[in-house]
């Protein structure tokens, strides 16, 4: 239970700390994708394959553009994601 839900043993046992521990932010990425392709359609899941196999082929003098790129549709999804809590 403590690995599948990220739950603090001390915290489950005893009561002592926090409920869930911390997480990095690879931690994060995994749980994420973990969730999205438990849950996902079956389009969705392709893509996300299609995406995992794309990345595996970029040679490593590509990862700065890429990740910057990633970073500007992120910051953009987040702000589209607030405005629309906004209403």
């Amino acid at each position: 239970m403590c690995r599948e839900f990220n739950v603090n043993e001390t915290w489950l046992r005893t009561g002592d700390g926090e409920m869930f521990n911390k997480m990095d932010a690879e931690d994060i990425a995994f749980n994420h994708f973990g969730y999205i392709m438990g849950n996902a359609t079956a389009q969705k899941k392709a893509v996300l394959s299609a995406l995992v196999e794309m990345v595996y082929c970029v040679p490593d003098d590509k990862w700065d553009y890429i990740f910057n790129q990633f970073e500007s549709c992120l910051k953009e999804a987040r702000e589209n994601r607030e405005d629309e809590g906004e209403d």
